[in-house]
């Protein structure tokens, strides 16, 4: 499954993926590309408790993957901060950082909510 709902996420076709992507959270729940992004659709959805969750759960399940784990922390701090919640965006731009020192993006993003 990984691999199928991988092709078309990386053809831009996201929305596409979203029933792969839940068939394959029914069958691995701490699958953390899936969390992913179902995160980032629930969040173009507009729905930020249900993209806040699976981000939350996508950091966790990620916890030492380079490749997923910064992305996941970056939406999350994304999706906090169109809650207004500035503390929770400012925690996780900051393991951002501790992930990869020099993400530009983190940093400065860090910078505003200080």
């Amino acid at each position: 499954a990984m691999d199928a709902f991988g092709a078309l996420i990386e053809e831009g076709k996201l929305h596409e993926a979203r029933p792969l992507l839940q068939a394959a959270l029914l069958l691995m729940p701490q699958n953390a590309s899936a969390l992913y992004y179902l995160g980032l659709l629930a969040s173009e959805d507009g729905d930020l408790e249900e993209a806040r969750s699976l981000l939350s759960r996508a950091a966790l399940a990620s916890a030492g993957n380079i490749s997923i784990q910064p992305h996941a922390l970056e939406a999350l701090a994304l999706v906090a901060l169109q809650q207004g919640d500035r503390a929770e965006a400012r925690r996780a731009f900051e393991q951002v950082i501790e992930l990869v020192p020099d993400n530009g993006f983190a940093i400065h993003s860090l910078e505003n909510l200080r």
